[in-house]
């Protein structure tokens, strides 16, 4: 799988369906989910599953952060760099569980 954003040991990679027990178990850590804004807890198998599709990168970027390989976090970013206020609006119009803020960007990361 591509790196997004690699820095020694630790990386920042597309999430993929593999990735749904990784992402499961860190979303069962409230102080985890509690600062996230959009996951559901306790966590919810179906919206698990579907945050470990990859979005088209105009949508934004939902990735999992890798420590030599294991999952040790997650990462999302609604929003283009421009300002554009159409990748935010699509993650608040499609999503089940919508974001608490609405914001030209939105970012959420989470880590064990």
């Amino acid at each position: 799988m591509t790196n997004i954003f690699k820095m020694d040991d630790i990386s920042l990679r597309h999430v993929h369906p593999d990735d749904y027990d990784a992402l499961f178990a860190l979303n069962a850590i409230w102080d985890i989910v509690k600062n996230t804004g959009s996951w559901s807890y306790p966590p919810d198998p179906d919206q698990v599953r579907n945050r470990c599709t990859p979005i088209d990168a105009t949508d934004g970027i939902r990735g999992v952060i890798t420590q030599q390989g294991r999952v040790i976090g997650q990462a999302g970013l609604a929003g283009d760099m421009t300002g554009s206020a159409r990748a935010n609006q699509l993650v608040s119009t499609r999503s089940r569980y919508p974001t608490r803020q609405r914001t030209r960007h939105s970012c959420a990361i989470g880590w064990v």
